[in-house]
This record gives C-alpha cells, structure tokens and sequence, in this order.
C-alpha cells in the first residue's frame, strides 16, 4: 500500500492539473 501511495504521490505532483489521469488510476475517492 505504501509503494502505491508513494507512487500516487509522484504522479499527482506531475498531473496535479489533470484531474483525470488521477481518477483514470482509481484514486477519485482521495
């Protein structure tokens, strides 16, 4: 869980614009 997260956590600081690449990887509940 901690690896998804931290993984999570890169990508989000990359696509922060893209809301929906974060939803397409089935974080839209974070």
């Amino acid at each position: 869980v901690k690896v998804m997260l931290n993984t999570w956590v890169k990508v989000k600081s990359g696509w922060s614009d893209d809301e929906r690449a974060i939803r397409s990887l089935g974080y839209d509940d974070v």
